[in-house]
C-alpha cells in the first residue's frame, strides 16, 4: 500500500485549456452551436494508452457500520488470482478525469484548424473518491493491462461503462472504478465484452492476519463457478488423478459424522451508560480440506494420482470442494442500558470414512476426513450494571 500524493480540486472543476487540431472534435463543437437552443456542456472520455487498470474503494462491515481495515480484498482473471491488496487507513488521492466541450464558446472552425485554439475543449478533473480524505478501510489494486484495454475499446457503451479515467501523481495513464461500500464478504463484477473476459473482485470477511496460513501468500487462492474460493499452492502445479480411468468409481464404508465443539470465548460488554448498540463481529474463516488418516506416504504407499482419483470421487460423494474456503460470522449486539456476558462456541462437523477403489480385482482402501461445516453458536446472560 502506498500514500498518493496528488493535490486536486475537490469536487470543484479545474479547466485546463487543450490546444488540439480539432479534425474530430471541431465538427461536434460546431453541430452543438447550431442547434438553436440553449447549449448544454457535453463531456467526452479522453483517449488513453492505459498502463494499468485501477481497482480502488472502501470497505464497510454491513452489520456494524465500522468502515473496516485490515481485511483482504482480492482481483481473480479466469479463476486465478491476478493481485491482492489489505484494507487499511490511508488516502486515495486520485483524481476522474474527462474532456468537456463548451457549447458557450464560439468557435471558428478555419481558425481553430490554423492557429491550434482551445476549440471549447478542456479537461476535468474532480475527485475519485468525493473527497473522502485520510479514511479507514480503503484499498487500492493496481492490475496489468494484459490486454491493453483503454475506455474506447471496452466493447461496451461510454455512458454504461462502470470505469473512468484515473489521474494518479506519478504521470502514467490509467482507468479504473471506485468501489464505496464495497460490503465485507461481496463480490463485483466487471465484464469486458470486446474480450469476453471477466474481473472479478472479492473481499474476504474477517481480520486478514486470521485467515488460515494457507491463503496468506499472494496467488494461492482460486475462484469456482458461483464465486467459491479455494486454496491452492501458487508454486505447485496441480496434476491430474489419470492412472486410473473415470469409469473406476469409489465406493464408501464406515461413514461417521461427528461435532466436535471449541473451548468457549468469553465476551464481556458493559453498556449501562450508553445511547446506542455495541455490536462486535466474530468471523472464523477455514478450509474444506480432504485429508489422508491412514498415515501413508505420498508417492510411496500411495501414488499421488492415485489419491487424488479418491478425492475426486469424495468430492463427487458428498458434493463439496477440496481446499474450499468456508466463512461463518456472527454478530454480538448490546443495546443501551444493558451489561452482557456472551459464552461464544465454534462448532464443527466432521466426516470421515473408507474410500474403496477397485482397479484390475484389486481393492484400494483409503480412510478420509474433511470439515463438512462449521458454525457458532453463543449463550449470553445478562450482569448487573455496577
Amino acid at each position: 500500500m502506498y500514500k498518493t500524493s496528488v493535490i486536486l480540486i475537490c469536487l470543484l472543476v479545474a479547466f485546463t485549456g487543450m490546444t488540439q487540431a480539432c479534425s474530430g472534435d471541431v465538427s461536434r463543437t460546431v453541430d452543438l452551436m447550431g442547434a438553436g437552443n440553449t447549449p448544454q456542456p457535453t463531456y467526452q472520455y479522453i483517449p488513453t494508452t492505459n498502463s494499468q487498470i485501477v481497482i480502488a474503494g472502501k470497505v464497510v462491515n454491513p452489520n456494524t457500520g465500522e468502515w473496516t481495515n485490515n481485511r483482504l480484498v482480492v482481483v481473480f482473471l479466469k479463476s486465478k488470482e491476478i493481485t491482492r491488496a489489505i484494507t487499511s487507513t490511508m488516502e486515495y488521492a486520485a483524481s476522474k478525469v474527462t474532456k468537456f466541450i463548451d457549447p458557450n464558446e464560439k468557435v471558428d472552425v478555419v481558425n481553430c484548424s490554423m492557429n491550434g485554439t482551445s476549440c471549447g475543449l478542456h479537461t476535468i478533473a474532480v475527485r475519485l473518491d468525493g473527497d473522502l480524505g485520510i479514511s479507514d478501510g480503503i484499498f487500492v489494486l493496481h492490475i496489468s493491462n494484459t490486454y491493453e484495454l483503454n475506455l474506447e475499446n471496452l466493447g461496451m457503451p461510454v455512458d454504461e461503462t462502470p470505469f473512468v479515467q484515473i489521474a494518479e501523481d506519478d504521470g502514467q495513464d490509467r482507468f479504473g472504478a471506485w468501489i464505496d461500500p464495497f460490503n465485507e464478504g461481496d463480490s463485483r463484477e466487471f465484464y469486458i465484452p470486446s474480450k469476453n473476459i471477466r474481473y472479478v473482485v472479492m473481499v474476504l470477511p474477517g481480520d486478514a492476519s486470521q485467515l488460515p496460513v494457507e491463503i496468506q501468500q499472494p496467488g494461492s487462492i482460486a475462484l469456482l463457478e458461483g464465486n467459491r474460493l479455494v486454496a491452492v499452492d501458487p508454486n505447485i502445479a496441480e496434476p491430474t488423478p489419470a492412472s486410473i480411468p473415470d469409469n473406476k468409481k469409489a465406493s464408501f464404508a464406515q461413514t461417521v459424522e461427528e461435532v466436535k465443539e471449541q473451548l468457549p470465548e468469553i465476551y464481556s460488554y458493559n453498556n449501562c451508560s450508553g445511547s446506542v448498540d455495541i455490536t462486535h463481529q466474530i468471523t472464523y474463516t477455514s478450509i474444506q480440506e480432504i485429508t489422508d488418516t491412514s498415515g501413508g506416504k505420498f508417492g510411496v504407499e500411495l501414488p499421488v494420482t492415485t489419491w487424488l482419483r479418491f478425492v475426486a470421487d469424495v468430492e463427487k460423494q458428498y458434493s463439496i470442494k477440496n481446499q474450499e474456503i468456508k466463512t461463518t460470522s456472527v454478530t454480538l449486539v448490546v443495546p443501551p442500558g444493558e451489561y452482557i456476558e456472551f459464552s461464544v462456541i465454534k462448532q464443527q462437523t466432521w466426516v470421515s470414512g473408507i474410500a474403496i477403489l477397485s482397479d484390475n480385482g484389486v481393492d484400494i482402501t483409503e480412510p478420509y476426513q474433511f470439515l463438512k461445516n462449521e458454525k457458532i453458536v453463543y449463550q449470553q446472560q445478562k450482569l448487573t450494571c455496577p
